[in-house]
């Protein structure tokens, strides 16, 4: 499964449309955010080319993999698809005039599926390669990529500062040195936290070059590893990095004080 770009799959049979209504759906449905798709109306030009076959059947049928959020993953009711992707079906769906049913499906099956009309479009984060291609059209809305996040300047050496925190909330996977807050928001990719799946990024001490050059080369490597990367990235975007946890501690610590 390979998804460094995000893409939306339309079956070759499926609904047909042009870019540029696609791209000005996902741009209302951005502005809105969720809740949003009351600004988005139907368009008769866009709605008139739907397929004879979907018009009967009265809705679009959608298949995605809910497991990469924030772009599809299920709601607290463990039933329901949302996130960026859902928004986005739905706002084609606004346009079309068509109700919008999502169903979680896994993704090595969203394109025979899309081959064999069982459903009329795929929003889950595609690749668009030259081999898919040949199975199903795509249309291109949102490119992406994976990095890793390393500090510069005197921050870096006292561990002060947020970045690392914005790092994290995003799936930058952050190199940084052993000190301070630093030391404390991130869990260091040793083999310990890497097989227990909780590694948040890349540590290095003392503070040199070739420590340094050492630590990128370790989150490199890690990237190469798809499936350890990947954790890697899950854990740094559900880190809590609140007070939550150390006011807790801070009280327990007072009670035990007074105690």
């Amino acid at each position: 499964m390979s998804r460094p770009f995000v893409k939306i799959a339309a079956g070759l049979a499926a609904v047909a449309l042009p870019l540029s209504a696609v791209t000005a759906v996902a741009g209302a449905a951005g502005n809105g955010g969720y809740g949003g798709l009351g600004a988005i109306n139907k368009q008769n030009a866009i709605a008139n080319e739907v397929p004879s076959a979907i018009k009967t059947a009265g809705k679009l049928r959608v298949a995605s993999d809910a497991t990469y959020a924030p772009m599809e993953y299920l709601a607290p009711d463990n039933t329901t698809v949302i996130g960026v992707d859902a928004d986005l079906a739905k706002a084609v769906g606004k346009v079309l005039g068509l109700p919008v049913q999502i169903d979680n499906v896994t993704f090595d099956s969203i394109i025979p599926k899309l081959q064999s009309n069982t459903y009329d479009l795929g929003f889950s984060s595609f690749t668009d390669t030259m081999a898919r291609e040949h199975s199903v059209n795509f249309v291109d809305y949102f490119s992406a990529g994976e990095s890793f996040y390393i500090k510069k300047g005197h921050k870096a050496l006292s561990g002060s500062g947020l970045t690392q925190l914005c790092a994290l909330r995003y799936g930058a996977i952050p190199v940084v040195s052993r000190v301070g807050g630093l030391n404390d928001t991130i869990i260091e990719a040793n083999e310990m936290a890497l097989n227990a799946g909780v590694a948040t990024g890349i540590q290095f001490s003392p503070v040199t070059t070739p420590q340094l050059i050492e630590a990128i080369r370790r989150a490199t490597a890690l990237y190469r590893d798809a499936p350890r990367w990947k954790q890697m990235q899950q854990n740094a975007m559900r880190a809590d990095v609140s007070w939550d946890g150390p006011a807790r501690a801070y009280v327990q610590l007072y009670r035990q004080i007074l105690s």
